[in-house]
């Protein structure tokens, strides 16, 4: 399944997103705004096409499978992408905001990103999310094994915790949502036996 999921699956989203790109900036839209479109419109229900296929009897046929794949595909390509919607906004608008805000408001908040340019920011929040995914994947493991020799229920409820808000922290520090971060952890933990 994994040839699918990396060929067919990730090649409809990128395909889909450029073509509907295209079209966005042809139609006179920025390329920014074409891109944000074409990333929501590359994404279909999960649920509804699942269910579809059960119906029809096709979830265990080539086709299902391939579907599927396209599926999954797009149910994890989510994540980037609600990472990368935010950096499309416009400079001016990002600037207007910054400035509306309540200054006191502003000061307390903590930022890694506060003072970047776009480029810059996108790069400290790729490299947030690429290290939660993989120092998450590679740590859990070995982390939880540990805490799980205590043999307290009690710790290990407090460990999950405490990567769950520590990766949803680390990802509001990069200027991404809370939820953003909680599923991110949830994609970590996930991978944890």
């Amino acid at each position: 399944m994994r040839s699918y999921l990396l060929g067919l699956g990730f090649g409809q989203v990128v395909l889909t997103t450029l073509v509907l790109m295209a079209a966005g900036v042809i139609f006179g839209h920025s390329w920014s705004e074409a891109l944000a479109i074409g990333l929501i419109l590359t994404l279909s229900s999960t649920a509804i096409v699942l269910q579809s296929l059960e119906e029809k009897g096709l979830l265990k046929s080539d086709g299902g499978q391939s579907s599927f794949a396209v599926l999954l595909a797009q149910d994890i390509a989510v994540s980037p992408m609600l990472a990368l919607v935010p950096l499309l906004a416009l400079p001016d608008l990002v600037e207007t905001l910054h400035h509306t805000a309540d200054p006191a408001q502003h000061a307390s908040a903590l930022s890694l990103v506060d003072g970047l340019n776009n480029w810059q920011t996108a790069l400290v929040t790729l490299a947030s999310i690429t290290l939660v995914v993989l120092g998450g994947s590679l740590l859990t493991a070995p982390i939880f094994r540990f805490v799980a020799t205590a043999r307290l229920r009690e710790l290990f409820t407090a460990t999950t915790l405490m990567v769950v808000i520590g990766i949803a922290l680390l990802m509001s520090l990069v200027g991404l949502s809370l939820a953003l971060g909680t599923f991110l952890a949830g994609v970590v933990l996930a991978n944890s036996s």
